[in-house]
């Protein structure tokens, strides 16, 4: 019996390699997008494999930097006081997650995600011209001093747990390794192994489009991808 066809809504990279997993496994897929492959999400991710993003914005140091995110004009934070009034259950639900059983119960969930994100990309792309775009890197913070790596050591020692032990770099070391920065950075923790598709932000739609192609290959290496896959415009299509 034919297999069924599968409807992927989205040709995004999560898109595209979740149609390209389902042809592996012998299924017809219809892969669907209103726009060109890689153009949405995947377009402005800065082409950044986030293995190391497991700890939430929501933990308890966020009740301490409080006070400078809201009123520290040079702060990453803007708020429309106007909003406030509409933004208060929002608010207090959010900040209600900002404890420590709240923030290990999301690494926790994070961590089979993305444990293995690099590994994944690498299977997916192996034996295929695709396989260019992805690399191991590496991923730095980086502090004004010392003091300010330690004010963030709950966050670190949440990564710890989970296996990112971090390299630290300190004074003259920290411009050594990255020499763009000034002198005013004296500390770096940097992750290494991790990963990234490496391209420009400018030209990330080629990873969708390349992915995309080996799907439409007859003789691509993946001997299992048999059935062309479809991309229609949703303002095309007649449902």
């Amino acid at each position: 019996m034919a297999q069924p066809k599968i409807i992927v809504i989205g040709a995004g990279i999560c898109g595209v390699s979740t149609a390209i997993w389902l042809q592996r496994y012998g299924y017809q897929v219809i892969l669907m997008d209103r726009s060109e492959p890689g153009m949405g999400a995947s377009y402005g991710n800065a082409g950044l494999i986030a293995q190391w993003a497991v700890v939430p914005m929501t933990t308890p140091a966020l009740w301490g930097n409080l006070p400078s995110l809201l009123f520290n004009p040079k702060s990453t934070f803007s708020l429309k006081w106007g909003y406030m009034p509409r933004l208060v259950p929002w608010l207090a639900k959010f900040l209600s997650q900002a404890t420590d059983a709240k923030a290990r119960q999301t690494v926790s969930h994070l961590m089979p995600l993305l444990s293995d994100a690099v590994d994944q990309h690498k299977a997916l792309s192996s034996g295929t011209h695709v396989a260019q775009w992805v690399e191991d890197s590496k991923i730095s913070y980086v502090y004004r001093s010392q003091a300010g790596f330690k004010q963030d050591a709950y966050s670190w020692a949440l990564r710890r747990e989970v296996g990112l032990v971090p390299t630290i770099l300190t004074g003259d070391q920290v411009a050594e390794e990255e020499p763009i920065l000034g002198p005013t950075m004296q500390c770096m923790a940097i992750l290494v192994k991790l990963g990234f598709e490496r391209i420009s932000t400018q030209d990330l739609q080629a990873i969708g489009r390349s992915l995309q192609a080996v799907l439409h290959r007859s003789d691509n290496p993946f001997r299992f991808l048999q059935h062309l896959v479809e991309v229609f415009p949703f303002r095309k299509m007649n449902l």
